[in-house]
């Protein structure tokens, strides 16, 4: 009896001695935490290059739109369409950017502006007022592009739509004074 509790004693101290195992318990219990950071660095890095290429569209698409003294519906749809290029590799349809175009002068007063015309591919929402508080142009006309886009975490995302983040919403804007130095009219617009 007296020698199994030695030989006992003795397997213990062995045990408290060891530690190897040690740092495979502290690896175990890191690793979930350094593969989140990891993830998220990729997921982080490819939003900030989606955010640029929004503000890219969004000056892309005014400075074309700007450039014309007149512009129809139609013509708008290719500006938007060719646009969309810009995104390139991410995804450009219309579940996830939207892209808005309007015409903007500064109203008489002085104090508060007149869309005249506003544009939305079919599949957008329209929505022509504007906040003098947020819109303030130098310039007694303007192009202004609206951006929105979506960006659905590629990495990290399946960690985190559990807690309802596992999508990034941008928003860009842009706006141009028309290089003819007039409003951009429009023609073919339903009224």
């Amino acid at each position: 009896m007296r020698q199994n509790l030695s030989r006992l004693n003795d397997q213990i101290r062995r045990l408290r001695r060891d530690t190897g195992a040690v740092s495979a318990v502290e690896f175990a219990i890191l690793l979930p935490v350094m593969l989140l950071l990891l993830l998220g660095t990729f997921d982080i890095a490819r939003a900030i290059e989606v955010k640029n290429k929004t503000m890219l569209l969004a000056r892309t698409v005014s400075d074309f739109v700007s450039g014309a003294r007149q512009v129809t519906p139609e013509e708008l749809a290719k500006i938007v369409q060719a646009s969309r290029t810009v995104m390139y590799p991410y995804s450009s349809d219309a579940a996830v950017l939207t892209i808005k175009i309007e015409s903007i002068r500064k109203a008489p007063d002085g104090e508060s502006f007149i869309v005249d015309w506003s544009y939305a591919p079919a599949d957008a929402t329209t929505d022509a007022t504007v906040d003098p508080d947020e819109f303030s142009p130098p310039d007694a006309s303007v192009v202004l592009t609206k951006v929105d886009y979506t960006y659905n975490l590629k990495f990290a995302g399946f960690l985190f739509d559990r807690i309802g983040f596992s999508s990034i919403n941008m928003h860009s804007q842009n706006y141009m004074a028309p290089r003819w130095g007039v409003p951009v009219e429009a023609s073919g617009f339903p009224n």
